[in-house]
């Protein structure tokens, strides 16, 4: 308005209650605070210091006399205050139509407005009458004293302005409404056990606080009126005290000093815990601030208010100040793990002295986007993103997990990884917190990268409920030795390079029912790299392989017999369980994917009747996190693979499986080959 409305300004109010009378004076105050803070702006006053050539004006508009529920003495301290504000009063006029920035009344005069607000009673929705259900006049449902709709089906109850106690009248007002609620769940809760239900009194008067804008109000309580800044102080404490419930960010501080203004109040005490019901200092029948608050100190108190009302889109992201902290160690990182392999391997040093020189000058986070070299000569760009929310505290462990599940895509199409990108999500909470648990992720995960040969060039932070992690990988590979997973070969045998078992041993650990040792040998194999495994496999021969991640040994393999149109055998008995897999299922701990998976699984499985009579069929729906490689190795390659895998650490690795024979499939897309078997898992 400073700066957009340099003329007069006319505003309505329509509505003459305790809305309307309180809207208006908040207006008459702001117009008032906007001139004064404009004209300061230039220095000066009047119309050409940003000053209205003529005066401002609010306008009240009420059908009958000003707060007709309100006693005698409160309407005519607020009708001063009015006054003394500047509002037009126009009382016992009602409003007929409204024209182009114009009121027209009953009595045939305009008025002319610039903006126009209405502030009326309640009305009731004009779909109530017709649900049949019994209304008042007016149209709100009527109810009984157990908030049951009164004359209509028992099992309906209804509260707040929609509905009407035929027994306890009272005016459609929020402090009624909101005491309804307690008693309405409690009904509800006995309707539906087939306990007696319990009547309802509501309170005969309420406290109400009208402000007049600037810090004074007027209060009533039955016939009492009484007014003053105690009033406004009253009023804002208990209006702030409320929304702080539902998550709204009020400064811990400022609301410390009401609360404590409020309590020291010695000239009012004995009228609030009169208004309040009570005796004063009641603890009971005062407001009380939530005595975490005090516990937390004043940052925490502050984080605890504001935490339900975080803003999304890019008001999300990580603070710049906590985000550069952590770059910075992740660049120090970075650089001493360069400078160890170049002293490992001296060749690479004039490689790397040798490189363009732009791209020796980006930096970590400097720029908008990272800019990367062309793959080698000849080669293809591989590209792969896997995110997941944590399923262990330790962030920088989860930082390690996550990367190495990345970069399990690129092993299994027989990439190099080259680049990662960074997607986390950090929970809300003080600044050093948020550092810290971004900067233990990422600390975990450029170990995993920096041992794989690929350099984190930057990604994205935000904040959310919970803590997440994921990496975008690039990487490059060869045309002929690109592992495909439509490259199965009829006689070929399926190598899995991991033990199975993490969603279940994980499950069971959400639940507190997982030992320690389970535990620690499934988050042992999640961080084990397949870079090595992948190695060995393409030395064998490869080729085609997966990795075992989400949809479980069974639904990896059913994708690889689809994309390559072969039949496929597993042996339930030769598929390696970590420590604990079986305890677990056999308890019924389970993945919350794991009834996906197998339902996405059974119509595929031409012996499906009978897997499901072995007790550890279900670990081949079991979702893998990090899991590891499927791969196709010729027959009579297989057994001195599984020995080299071995040596290499893959300790569980095995034959889990054939290659059967070709199968003609449907086009893709088309049901017939969402239902056409290709598996068939031996169980003995």
């Amino acid at each position: 308005m400073r700066s957009v409305c340099p003329l007069a300004v006319a505003l309505a109010v329509v509505g003459g209650g305790a809305g309307g009378v309180e809207l208006a004076l908040a207006l008459a105050h702001r117009l008032k605070q906007e001139r004064a803070a404009a004209a300061a702006a230039a220095g000066g006053g009047g119309a050409a210091a940003g000053g209205a050539p003529g005066e401002d004006v609010v306008k009240l508009f009420c059908r009958g006399r000003l707060l007709p529920d309100h006693p005698a003495a409160a309407r005519a301290a607020l009708r001063s205050l009015c006054i003394a504000a500047g509002v037009q009063l126009h009382e016992g006029t009602a409003v007929q139509r409204v024209e182009a920035g114009c009121i027209v009344t009953e009595d045939g005069v305009s008025h002319p407005f610039d903006e126009a607000l209405w502030c009326t009673q309640a009305a009731a929705a004009g779909w109530l009458k017709a649900t049949g259900l019994p209304t008042d006049a007016a149209g709100f449902l009527l109810i009984g004293d157990t908030l049951q709709s009164a004359g209509g089906p028992p099992e309906v109850f209804a509260a707040g302005d929609v509905a009407s106690s035929v027994n306890h009248p009272r005016p459609k007002a929020g402090v009624y409404a909101v005491r309804q609620g307690p008693p309405l769940a409690d009904n509800l809760r006995r309707y539906l056990t087939g306990q007696p239900l319990l009547p309802f009194v509501p309170q005969s008067q309420a406290l109400a606080l009208i402000s007049s804008g600037d810090k004074y109000a007027v209060g009533t309580r039955g016939w009492l009126t009484s007014q003053g800044a105690w009033a406004w102080s009253l009023k804002d404490y208990i209006d702030r005290a409320f929304m702080d419930k539902y998550g709204a960010a009020l400064p811990f501080d400022k609301v410390m000093a009401m609360g404590a203004s409020h309590q020291s109040s010695s000239s009012s005490s004995s009228l609030l815990g009169w208004l309040f019901g009570g005796s004063a200092g009641s603890s009971s029948s005062q407001q009380q601030l939530p005595g975490a608050f005090a516990a937390a100190g004043s940052e925490g108190a502050e984080l605890f208010t504001a935490s339900a009302m975080r803003c999304g889109g890019c008001g999300a992201k990580v603070g710049s100040s906590t985000l550069s902290r952590v770059l910075t160690r992740v660049k120090t990182q970075q650089q001493r793990q360069q400078q160890q392999k170049l002293v490992a391997a001296p060749s690479l040093a004039a490689a790397a002295a040798g490189e363009d020189g732009l791209l020796r000058q980006l930096q970590l986070g400097a720029d908008d986007a990272a800019v990367l070299p062309p793959p080698p000569p000849g080669h293809l760009l591989v590209s792969t993103v896997d995110f997941f929310r944590a399923f262990w505290p330790d962030a920088y462990l989860l930082g390690k997990i996550a990367a190495n599940h990345a970069l399990g895509d690129c092993y299994a199409m027989g990439a190099t990884p080259s680049s990662a990108l960074a997607l986390a999500v950090v929970p809300f909470g003080p600044s050093h917190f948020q550092e810290a648990e971004l900067g233990d992720m990422l600390q975990g995960a450029v170990e995993v990268l920096g041992a794989a040969g690929c350099e984190l060039v930057g990604g994205h932070s935000s904040e959310g409920p919970e803590l997440s992690a994921g990496f975008a990988i690039t990487g490059h590979v060869k045309p002929q030795e690109l592992l495909s997973k439509s490259s199965l070969q009829p006689g070929q045998a399926l190598i899995l390079t991991k033990a199975l078992g993490t969603g279940s041993i994980l499950a069971a650990a959400m639940r507190g029912e997982a030992k320690g040792r389970w535990v620690s040998s499934c988050l042992d194999a999640m961080a084990a790299s397949s870079a090595e495994a992948a190695r060995v496999l393409r030395q064998h021969g490869c080729s085609a392989a997966t990795d075992v991640t989400g949809f479980g040994l069974l639904g990896h393999a059913v994708e690889m017999a689809r994309a390559s149109q072969v039949k496929l055998e597993l042996s339930l008995p030769d598929v390696p369980a970590l420590p604990g897999a079986a305890e677990c299922i056999s308890a019924g701990l389970l993945s919350s994917l794991h009834p996906t998976n197998a339902k996405a699984a059974a119509a595929v499985i031409d012996n499906y009747q009978q897997l499901q009579a072995e007790a550890l069929h279900p670990l081949l729906f079991d979702p893998q996190t990090a899991g590891g490689l499927l791969a196709g190795v010729d027959a009579d390659a297989a057994g001195a693979c599984v020995q080299s895998l071995r040596k290499a650490g893959y300790a569980d690795a095995c034959v889990v499986g054939r290659v059967l024979h070709r199968l003609q499939l449907p086009e893709e897309g088309q049901e017939e080959q969402q239902l056409q078997p290709l598996v068939s898992v031996s169980v003995g």
